[in-house]
């Protein structure tokens, strides 16, 4: 369709359809157009998408609806204000049980005793995420400049504008003030000594992850197996 004939049904049609997609990676199944890969699932009772894997797509749509509007292709998002809460016509039972929990203080005193014995840029990303309220990819994409000061306040932006970085919502841009125990930890003095964009240079993506934060990710679960903790990053 041109830009220009979407409209609100439209994309509430594409949001309800991916909802009804199966969540797999069969290249039989990928190979297939939308609606027979629907027809698919149906007859072999496959597992759908996941909630947040629909909602991730429909933002993207409506990013690209919104960048059309701003270049005055368009002249609003159709998609604007549209707000995904339900598949299928009720709660996503999948979702709910993958639902995550929260470190309980005791856990949260072991992983912090534990922090020394972890690489210097795991040491870092999981105090960041453990004081900045961040999640593991976005602390450990960070570039210098990311980390800047505001009058007398230390800050950590998160962003998606350089290369290789990426955020889970438009939400999710934000600067956030450093917490004073991450600056007593020496964070500061840290960043002063890096040399190169990024922050944490050793963090790179797996053969099959993108992501810079992947092969942390499988390491820090493997810290918390070992201290009787059945929780991830």
């Amino acid at each position: 369709l041109p830009l220009s004939d979407i409209t609100r049904q439209h994309g509430v049609t594409f949001v309800k359809e991916l909802a009804r997609l199966p969540a797999t990676g069969s290249p039989r199944i990928r190979a297939l157009p939308i609606r027979e890969a629907i027809a698919v699932a149906d007859r072999e009772r496959l597992p759908r998408l996941d909630r947040a894997t629909v909602r991730q797509n429909l933002f993207r749509l409506s990013a690209m609806l919104n960048d059309a509007a701003n270049e005055g292709l368009i002249r609003t998002n159709p998609l604007q204000g549209y707000r995904f809460s339900k598949v299928n016509g009720g709660k996503h039972a999948a979702a709910k049980a993958k639902e995550r929990k929260g470190f309980t203080p005791e856990e949260m005193r072991k992983l912090r005793a534990s922090a020394d014995k972890m690489a210097e840029a795991d040491r870092w990303v999981f105090l960041l995420g453990a004081y900045q309220g961040a999640r593991r990819e976005e602390c450990a994409q960070l570039r210098r400049s990311d980390i800047q000061q505001r009058g007398a306040v230390w800050c950590m932006q998160v962003t998606d504008e350089a290369d290789g970085q990426r955020v889970k919502t438009l939400q999710s841009v934000r600067l956030i003030p450093l917490h004073s125990e991450l600056i007593a930890c020496g964070f500061v003095e840290y960043i002063q000594t890096v040399k190169g964009e990024r922050v944490f240079p050793s963090l790179l993506p797996s053969e099959t992850d993108p992501r810079v934060s992947a092969k942390l990710g499988k390491r820090f679960a493997y810290l918390c197996k070992g201290l009787g903790i059945s929780k991830s990053f």
